[in-house]
């Protein structure tokens, strides 16, 4: 075992460290360790302009946020002032509207209720106590039983020459009958039942014949003529059962009796 490993070291002498060799390397250059080298300035750069392009950005949507956030108030503040600018002259308005001409109570008999205005007050709040109440509008409908109801339109009947009416036959249209009774009567009716003419002949008549000469002729059983229209003498001429419920013989355009 060797005697000087085992020689306590003295505190106040320390040991002295060995000498550098001549095959120790030369401490670094305080130049080499602070000069970066290219690659090093190009991550540099790179780096920088990431963190300016993102500054940039964000530096943006600051200010977008900003002059929204200053905007927004301005447009809300300026338009609460056009509405305000307008409401005098709509509240106006409406009261010079709501002002009716006369003094009038509402037809039922009863207060109104009064109409709101655009300012959020009623009309009975913005005006005098003593300002007239609007009459309320009274609407009357008409029911079917009111109105009035289309004049029909009547058909027309025309009879040629030679024909006859046995008892019980007639001739019609939709509102007169022109009928030859059982009891010989020739008779007029209108649509509704009542008796419009009549030839006089119950008892007697046995035919009605509107014969070739124009004339009609109620015969009885023996042939005699107990009544007869006294338009003899005109051939071609027509019997008609006109529209306005009367009965009429026509030579062309001349009348030559009716039932009136």
């Amino acid at each position: 075992m060797d005697h000087d490993r085992l020689t306590p070291h003295d505190p106040l002498h320390p040991p002295a460290l060995p000498a550098p060799s001549a095959e120790d390397p030369e401490p670094p250059d305080a130049h080499d360790v602070l000069t970066p080298t290219p690659r090093q300035r190009g991550r540099r750069a790179r780096r920088l302009l990431r963190h300016s392009r993102s500054s940039t950005v964000l530096f943006m949507s600051v200010a977008v946020m900003g002059t929204v956030l200053v905007s927004t108030p301005m447009m809300m503040s300026s338009r609460s002032g056009r509405n305000e600018a307008r409401l005098p002259s709509s509240s106006c308005c409406s009261q010079q509207t709501s002002r009716p001409k006369h003094n009038k109570l509402p037809a039922h008999g009863g207060p109104s209720t009064p109409a709101p205005i655009a300012d959020g007050r009623t009309s009975a709040e913005a005006a005098p106590s003593s300002a007239p109440v609007p009459a309320p509008t009274v609407t009357v409908t008409v029911g079917p039983s009111q109105a009035a109801s289309p004049t029909p339109r009547w058909t027309r009947t025309v009879i040629n020459a030679t024909s006859r009416l046995t008892p019980g036959q007639s001739w019609s249209t939709d509102r007169i009958t022109l009928a030859f009774q059982s009891d010989g009567n020739l008779v007029l009716y209108d649509h509704d039942g009542s008796l419009r003419w009549q030839s006089g002949t119950a008892g007697r008549g046995n035919v009605a014949i509107f014969q070739s000469d124009g004339n009609l002729v109620v015969h009885a059983a023996d042939g005699t003529a107990v009544w007869a229209s006294q338009t003899q003498g005109h051939n071609g001429a027509r019997l008609a059962l006109d529209r306005d419920g009367v009965v009429r013989i026509y030579f062309g355009a001349d009348v030559l009796w009716s039932s009136n």
